[in-house]
């Protein structure tokens, strides 16, 4: 593993003694790729979407279960938002610093002037282990639940735990 963006993404989890498991893997783009892998992953899944408000100066990243879906007017309603989109590639860039198809919770890392608002999805915030991008998908990073909390706690000034 040579990547420096996975490199930035291991330094900041080793700096702040949160244990995880690394995965290294040919690239994925969906839930289907990462099943096709034909290797063991074990934990939760997650799928991370990167939205803004129709003005592009609100942002939100929302994660959920690899296994759901989202509702994207229900979710503009519990943000307080008549409508949401998707945030595009120059925002996923100059805020999150990833490529599209690598988002996780993960870019929170590089979001240095606190423009993105984090919702995670409770069914993840009760599990036991996760899995996510380290900020490129060609690896897997495995964490339990106290070292992801721990992880949140770092990178999010106000959580916000909602049903999605």
């Amino acid at each position: 593993m040579t990547n420096k963006i996975i490199k930035k993404a291991l330094n900041f989890l080793d700096e702040n003694n949160i244990e995880y498991k690394l995965l290294e893997h040919e690239a994925v783009f969906t839930v289907e790729d990462v099943e096709n892998l034909n290797i063991k992953i074990e934990g939760d899944g997650i799928k991370t979407l990167f939205l803004r408000d129709r003005k592009g100066k609100n942002f939100y990243l929302v994660a959920i279960r690899d296994d759901k879906r989202i509702d994207l007017k229900s979710f503009a309603q519990t943000v307080g938002e008549k409508r949401l989109n998707f945030a595009t590639e120059q925002n996923l860039d100059d805020i999150l610093q990833v490529k599209a198809g690598s988002i996780s919770p993960m870019a929170l890392i590089n979001d240095n002037n606190k423009k993105v608002s984090f919702y995670l999805d409770e069914d993840l915030a009760n599990s036991p282990k996760i899995t996510m991008h380290p900020n490129l998908n060609t690896a897997t990073i495995i964490l339990d639940a106290n070292n992801f909390q721990k992880y949140l706690n770092l990178v999010v000034d106000n959580l916000k735990i909602t049903k999605i």
